[in-house]
């Protein structure tokens, strides 16, 4: 190696080593362990410095729900009345009830966060509450970043929009759900409704102890894996992941397509090269597409 590069790797080493301890030496002296990089004000602003706006309201019946999030964790739960509880940096969100259809804005932040060790989004949480027995005829969820929550909720047409952050959907009635995430994992248990389709570039899908109709999952990199449901008609398409797909129900009424092009297949614990193409007898289908991955299928 020439004096000039090692001579160049020694300061660059010396330099991280400095600036780590400098970093340390900070947060154990109350800095903030990160800063925000405001775009709008052309300023920086030490991370979970700005003024926490907490509040709730109540915003009276509505059979449509819309909500428009920046960096707020979203959950949707049963309550005693219809109300909306938060609590955001930055500003409060806006929440309007027009003619049965909630409409929640949070105002998007213009500025690019660098953090290490903690994060200035981790207590902003925005929590919508709906008497038990309501019935929403549609909910629309469009988050940039976040954890998205639902729990005991009966939904005719649900649609989640989300670029980086978790989703959580349990113990509801659905008709139809459609999800798009960029980033993130996709759990649902206990759902059961018409149809699933969900495109998730990055990230793992988890169904447990759930009854569908139609299910459709595209994944781009991640694990697909369900589990104790009854599903009438299976559609996976994966680039880079595992499926691990266990039905409850009866092979023989299901025709299944599966190809793996690099990755086991197996049906019932019995390997099947990389293709299946077998007939069934009830109008129930299996199709599976893997590039990458090792594929089961149980029953």
């Amino acid at each position: 190696m020439k004096k000039g590069i090692m001579i160049t790797f020694i300061i660059c080493g010396i330099l991280l080593v400095t600036g780590a301890v400098l970093m340390i030496v900070g947060w154990c002296n109350g800095a903030a362990a990160g800063f925000d990089i405001d775009l709008q004000h052309r300023k920086i602003v030490a991370s979970g410095k700005e003024e926490l706006y907490a509040g709730e309201k109540e915003t009276g019946k509505f059979t449509e729900l819309e909500i428009l999030a920046d960096a707020s964790a979203i959950k949707i739960t049963e309550g005693e009345d219809f109300k909306v509880i938060y609590e955001v940096r930055g500003s409060a969100p806006e929440i309007q009830n027009g003619n049965g259809k909630l409409t929640i804005t949070e105002k998007k932040k213009n500025r690019f966060v660098l953090n290490f060790g903690s994060t200035s989004n981790k207590k902003q949480k925005i929590e919508i509450q709906v008497p038990k027995g309501t019935e929403l005829d549609k909910c629309r969820i469009d988050s940039d970043a976040g954890d998205i929550a639902i729990e005991s909720q009966n939904i005719g047409d649900l649609s989640i929009d989300v670029d980086a952050g978790n989703i959580q959907i349990s113990s509801s009635q659905l008709n139809s759900i459609d999800i798009d995430a960029d980033a993130g994992n996709v759990e649902l248990k206990d759902i059961k409704n018409g149809s699933l389709k969900g495109d998730i570039d990055y990230g793992n899908v988890e169904i447990s102890d759930s009854e569908l109709g139609d299910l459709d999952i595209n994944t781009d990199a991640g694990n697909i894996e369900v589990t104790g449901s009854r599903i009438d008609n299976v559609k996976m398409d994966s680039s880079y992941g595992n499926i691990d797909l266990a039905l409850i129900g009866e092979e023989a009424d299901y025709s299944i397509k599966a190809k793996v092009d690099y990755g086991s297949l197996k049906l019932n614990g019995k390997n099947q090269h990389s293709k299946i193409n077998k007939d069934g007898k009830s109008g129930k289908s299996i199709n599976i597409e893997a590039d990458a991955g090792d594929v089961n299928i149980d029953f």
